[in-house]
């Protein structure tokens, strides 16, 4: 029997055991990864794109193994519920339960120059997925998800697995990497982020077997990791983006490969709808931040010097409602419809925000919902709804960690931007 045969017979019993341990002797459902390779290159873009993406698909390229390549559904995860998924191996064996620590299949002998200078090593099985776009706003973003059965003993042993999101504007021909973390534009790579380094964008997966069935209990999160992705660690949720020139021709290309060599396999998963382009919060540098309602001085700088001013406001919401809460939030709100009344050159946008808990796309309605009703209530009170307008951006836009409650806490807001009318 040929030696991957027989590593692929083992897989099967061992997992086909780990699930009748587990259901024996537990009274756990988990959800299941489905997997397929059917979809043609465009049809993965536009499910990329989801609607009102505000981009014109131009193009869609795609090289590599075509086992490398697929759409994926789960319908409980709270990691991502769909999109595409790219890697190094077989996209079949992403699926769980986790029970085989340090499994790959080698696919193509595709190499990128590219991911080999992020890396600084010698790429193998890459596999490359380009769109060509027109984004119709100043900005782009969209969100994904980094795995790999590198983690954790291979950290720093010169199998440096890595993915980029290469933003080339094909005007200038200029790029930029978009996969980068933090402050420092570090890319995404096993050894840049694990258990010991930016260990706050790491998930360790634990293993699908009996003698984990106690953590499960108490873990929830952990048990549906393990019985849904089959592979050693991963990062949490990310978010790429970048500011665009709108109507100029783009193309973003995703590529990953596996570094060193061509043993264990690791993957990027994109979540579907979440590419698209819209208008940036921070719509240029003129902008003031500031905690408070307009006073006097700022309004005077806003109508003599056209300056924008973004304002995050105290405005609170009843738990996973959009309804307001507190007297507070009425008190403020009032103050914000005076600002108005008394100055009829002044418009506003208000944008509301989510942390990244739950759904992306309930979160963008809960976002839109809220900041809805903050135009409601100005509108009750006399404002034109011609002077305001409304955008909900969930959890595109965080301005902490979502690691910590405190962060999360942080990135539940609504956002007011005055701005003098034309």
């Amino acid at each position: 029997m040929p030696a991957r045969l027989a590593i692929r017979k083992c897989i099967h019993f061992t997992r086909l055991a780990a699930f009748l341990i587990l259901i024996f002797c537990t009274e756990f459902s988990f959800s299941q990864l489905s997997l397929d390779t059917a979809s043609t290159p465009k049809e993965l873009a536009i499910m990329l794109l989801g609607t009102n993406s505000n981009l014109t698909l131009k193009d869609v390229r795609c090289h590599g193994a075509k086992q490398s390549i697929g759409k994926f559904t789960t319908p409980s995860t709270k990691i991502m519920s769909k999109g595409f998924i790219l890697s190094t191996g077989n996209v079949f064996d992403a699926k769980g339960p986790y029970v085989v620590k340090d499994f790959g299949t080698q696919t193509s002998k595709l190499v990128d120059a590219d991911l080999a200078k992020l890396a600084a090593g010698t790429t193998y099985d890459a596999v490359i997925f380009e769109i060509y776009f027109i984004p119709l706003s100043d900005s782009i973003s969209f969100n994904y998800f980094f795995a790999s059965n590198e983690y954790p003993e291979y950290v720093d042993k010169g199998v440096n697995d890595v993915f980029g999101f290469f933003l080339y504007d094909d005007e200038t021909n200029i790029k930029k990497n978009l996969a980068v973390f933090g402050s420092s534009d570090l890319p995404i790579t096993v050894n840049n982020i694990n258990d010991l380094r930016n260990s706050e964008y790491y998930i360790e997966n634990m293993l699908w077997n009996g003698s984990n069935i106690q953590k499960f209990k108490n873990d929830k999160d952990a048990e549906e990791l393990s019985a849904t992705f089959n592979f050693s660690g991963m990062t949490t949720l990310l978010h790429a983006g970048s500011k665009v020139i709108p109507n100029r021709k783009y193309h973003l290309k995703i590529a990953i490969a596996d570094v060193g060599d061509r043993i264990y396999d690791s993957a990027v998963f994109l979540e579907a709808g979440s590419f698209k382009s819209s208008e940036a919060i921070t719509l240029d540098t003129s902008i003031k931040v500031v905690q408070s309602v307009l006073n006097k001085a700022e309004i005077t700088a806003l109508l003599n010097k056209d300056t924008l001013m973004s304002k995050v406001l105290n405005i609170e919401f009843l738990l996973n409602s959009s309804e307001l809460k507190g007297d507070n939030s009425l008190k403020i709100l009032g103050q914000v419809q005076q600002v108005l009344k008394q100055n009829p050159e002044i418009k506003l946008k208000v944008y509301g925000h989510t942390d990244n808990t739950g759904d992306s796309t309930y979160n963008k309605k809960l976002s839109l919902n809220r900041a809805e009703t903050v135009a409601a209530f100005l509108f009750s009170k006399g404002i034109e709804k011609t002077r305001v307008s409304c955008f909900g951006l969930g959890d595109t836009k965080p301005i902490a960690s979502n690691n910590t409650e405190e962060g999360k806490a942080k990135n539940r807001r609504v956002e007011f931007v005055f701005y003098k009318s034309k």
